[in-house]
């Protein structure tokens, strides 16, 4: 998500169902490079909550790194 400046409540609304339909499937879902003011309004939208703390990670390296453990 590195490349995402800002979200709005739609882009909010739209990734808070995407992730809610992969958990259906039972599909982890995982956020990486996640920008501060992105971050913030994924925290206040509850989505980070759905997501996990295993979910989010600083760059696609950490979480390839975590994954092969």
């Amino acid at each position: 998500m590195g490349r995402v400046p800002f979200m709005d409540t739609t882009g909010l609304s739209a990734l808070d169902e995407i992730v809610a339909d992969f958990q259906r499937m039972r599909t982890r879902v995982v956020l990486c490079e996640v920008r501060a003011n992105v971050l913030e309004k994924l925290e206040r939208a509850r989505i980070l909550a759905r997501v996990g703390e295993r979910g989010v990670y600083g760059t696609l390296s950490e979480f390839a790194a975590s994954a092969s453990n």
